[in-house]
């Protein structure tokens, strides 16, 4: 009778504040080179294209993190062997998806004001909005790949990197977690449901705000979830939003956009009539 084989399991009483100091070196130095096979066509098995951009990626780590690229390259389809073809997406996006996969995170560069509250920062608008996840150590690592390797690789990215490169951080956060949606990548979704969060009520420049609603009312992805967020901040702080000269919430903006006008109708109407409720009792 066959010996069966004994499966070795950690310790309970081990925990990471147990481990030395050396085995997190060890752990960031692994992380570092992941993140430095991002866009790097060494040992690449798989090739993305996304309209005139080429992304070369690895299925170890693609497949194991999105559940449309583990299908498209299970046995048995076209895409096992030839590369996965995304013409209906947006190469940048592609991009910073590819970079959450291999990362843990993703960058963003917004070159215009946000908003009329935001206009001091202008001089930080080409810093990067999200920092890399990182040590700075890793990145100047000899096994990452050099400006000259990456030059190549990117020149297709920078081509089409300006058809979101002048959008307001929140919409463009709203626009990965569509990408999320689509590819089946839950980490990334609550990635960008973070960023959309934190950068919501910094979005209120009037044209910035209706681009970003519009999205959230699409049917490009599934938002429902960034939806129901959005309309409990803006009935958080419907005064600063609906006031001022240029309030961001306008006729033209509920005209445009009715099913955004019924939920906020609703959810408003659901804040204060308990309210109302309360003061006619008492």
């Amino acid at each position: 009778m066959a010996a069966k084989k004994k499966k070795y399991k950690a310790s309970p009483s081990s925990t990471m504040s147990d481990l030395d100091p050396s085995v997190y070196r060890d752990q960031e130095i692994i992380l570092g080179l992941i993140a430095s096979l991002h866009l790097n066509s060494d040992y690449s098995d798989l090739t993305i294209i996304c309209k005139d951009a080429v992304f070369s990626a690895h299925k170890l780590l693609v497949c194991s993190r999105s559940e449309y690229f583990r299908r498209a390259c299970s046995s048995g389809f076209k895409e096992t062997y030839n590369p996965i073809d995304l013409d209906e997406q947006d190469p940048i996006l592609i991009e910073k998806m590819l970079e959450f996969l291999y990362t843990g995170n993703y960058t963003f560069r917004s070159r215009t004001p946000k908003s009329p509250e935001t206009v001091d920062d202008e001089a930080h608008a080409d810093e990067p909005m999200i920092e890399s996840p990182l040590p700075t150590e890793l990145a100047m690592d000899e096994s990452a790949p050099n400006d000259e390797t990456l030059s190549e690789q990117r020149d297709t990215v920078e081509l089409v990197a300006d058809t979101l490169a002048e959008c307001h951080p929140c919409y463009f956060h709203v626009r990965m977690y569509g990408v999320a949606d689509y590819f089946m990548i839950g980490d990334l979704k609550s990635k960008a449901e973070g960023h959309f969060r934190a950068s919501f009520m910094d979005c209120l420049e009037r044209d910035s705000f209706a681009e970003m609603i519009q999205e959230l009312y699409s049917t490009q992805a599934n938002y429902q979830k960034l939806r129901q967020l959005a309309i409990q901040m803006i009935v958080a702080n419907l005064p600063r939003l609906r006031t001022g000269r240029t309030p961001v919430i306008d006729a033209e903006l509920m005209k445009s956009v009715p099913d955004f006008t019924y939920d906020l109708c609703q959810a408003t109407l659901d804040n204060y009539v308990p309210h109302i409720r309360e003061e006619y009792y008492y």
